[in-house]
């Protein structure tokens, strides 16, 4: 019945700071991952959980469930593919004579769950108290296979030059079924900053590099992996996995 899954924990989401969502103790510091759960019946459920609720289960000695009902739940329009979890940046202007009060809260990214569908279209839907979604992007004709969240620049570089037009924000990386990747940019992902085309049959999934921001590593039907430098469009190299399974070293 699951057809996506995704989690992040409280000490990297400012989910933590919603009171509704997050159940972390800020005396012992315990940390909360926020999981999502899609299923077959197009629900989007939001729990949170804690260690303390997996290792209460795993130490039972008469094997029962601990059961954790949702904070939240969605209704996706389609049935959903992938998932990840997203901070919006929020649209809120303060001068110099705001309170600090009001000014922290405008500077707290909104938390988001980015939701794509075999429709081709992705969702971004709130995760504080009160509900809302808002379409992001959809790819003609073409279910979704793949997500990812990449971050355009580190915060320690330097060396960019910002008096061009060169955009320098997050951007979405969204596959298909028609062996495209897209690079759009985040929010205003209605912009197309550039394709990543190469692989010659269905994209199946898509991660970022760890450490390194530039890279991308996808995988599809004609049985390659591929890394890419998604900034440039350049596919920097490729291996090819045989029949079963195994990359050949």
């Amino acid at each position: 019945d699951i057809t996506a899954v995704a989690v992040t924990s409280s000490s990297s989401s400012p989910l933590a700071v919603d009171s509704s969502l997050s159940r972390t103790d800020s005396v012992t510091d315990k940390v909360t991952y926020f999981c999502v759960v899609a299923r077959n019946d197009k629900t989007l459920s939001i729990y949170n959980i804690s260690m303390e609720d997996i290792t209460t289960t795993s130490a039972s000695k008469t094997g029962s469930i601990t059961t954790i009902e949702p904070t939240m739940v969605y209704q996706s329009p389609k049935r959903v593919s992938c998932l990840v979890f997203a901070n919006l940046p929020r649209n809120e202007n303060t001068s110099k004579d705001d309170d600090d009060e009001k000014k922290n809260v405008a500077a707290i990214p909104i938390p988001v769950l980015i939701s794509c569908d075999l429709a081709g279209d992705a969702y971004a839907y709130s995760l504080l108290g009160r509900k809302g979604k808002r379409l992001l992007l959809g790819h003609t004709a073409s279910m979704l296979t793949g997500v990812a969240l990449v971050p355009s620049r580190n915060s320690s570089d330097s060396d960019i030059d910002n008096s061009n037009n060169d955009y320098h924000g997050d951007c979405i990386v969204t596959a298909d079924r028609d062996e495209k990747i897209r690079i759009s940019r985040f929010p205003e992902s209605y912009i197309i900053e550039r394709y990543l085309l190469g692989h010659t049959n269905y994209v199946t999934d898509i991660a970022s590099v760890n450490g390194e921001p530039s890279l991308l590593v996808s995988c599809g039907g004609d049985m390659m992996l591929r890394l890419w430098n998604w900034k440039t469009g350049q596919q920097i190299g490729n291996v090819a996995v045989d029949g079963s399974g195994k990359i050949p070293t």
